[in-house]
């Protein structure tokens, strides 16, 4: 819950940014949208460690994440509705002088050899609730440990195969595609 001049700021804020073109949405309730995108980002982990398809990991750590926020009674905007509310935009365009996209911020922090990554508080919070209401979220913390170890030890990205990656959270290998 924010002050009035909180309100008064963000009002300010979406008026100027919607008039230059860039639709700011104000939902009366934000935590909802906050855990959506955790969720979402609970695959940066996966994609920082393994360039392959491994979106049956990802695919894993984001249904482990929808349980336990639900086991813990929070609410999360569905991913039906965040997917709707992106459609009209923005649309990432390409970044001239680079040859590729630049990755979400986790398999940036190990490009850039940073020593850390966001991972504790993306996939680490999902186990932080789950230790809280007294369960385990073991594919979370497997992708916490692994980023932090390559981070520490400055490997860079990209380290796993899908199938170690898949091993390594304890899930079938024969299922990476």
């Amino acid at each position: 819950v924010g002050t009035a001049d909180d309100a008064a700021f963000l009002a300010t804020l979406a008026a100027t940014w919607n008039a230059a073109g860039i639709e700011v949405r104000r939902p009366d309730d934000v935590g909802p949208w906050k855990y959506n995108k955790l969720l979402v980002n609970l695959t940066n982990a996966v994609r920082a460690l393994s360039f392959e398809d491994a979106s049956h990991v990802g695919t894993a750590v984001m249904s482990e994440g929808v349980d336990v926020l639900r086991d813990a009674g929070i609410d999360f905007v569905p991913f039906e509705t965040s997917t709707a509310a992106r459609s009209d935009g923005p649309t990432p365009r390409p970044v001239p002088g680079s040859a590729g996209a630049p990755g979400d911020s986790t398999s940036q922090s190990l490009r850039r050899n940073t020593g850390n990554v966001e991972t504790d508080y993306l996939n680490g919070e999902i186990v932080r609730i789950a230790h809280r209401i007294g369960r385990s979220a073991p594919i979370n913390a497997a992708l916490t440990h692994a980023a932090r170890a390559a981070a520490r030890d400055g490997v860079g990205p990209g380290q796993y195969s899908a199938a170690q990656l898949a091993d390594l959270v304890g899930l079938d290998p024969a299922e990476a595609k």
